[in-house]
């Protein structure tokens, strides 16, 4: 599957997606749309989100499996 620059991604590769509906995210400029819903991201906003994200994770890990960080 080629992305819209004609390049083949990687097996692995993730869209970036919308915290709202899940749906993949366009980069437009400084700004980052979501092809569902049309929900609005600036990069700093949508790095914020993916942070958190990410902290909520690392605590649910921690508590599932505390071995792993310990």
């Amino acid at each position: 599957m080629r992305n819209r620059r004609g390049h083949i991604p990687p097996e692995d590769y993730q869209p970036p997606f919308c915290f709202e509906c899940d749906g993949e995210i366009l980069k437009s400029g400084n700004l980052m749309v979501c092809e569902e819903c049309g929900k609005v991201y600036t990069h700093e906003e949508y790095q914020k989100l993916t942070d958190e994200e990410a902290e909520k994770y690392i605590d649910f890990m921690k508590k599932k499996s505390p071995e792993l960080f310990g």
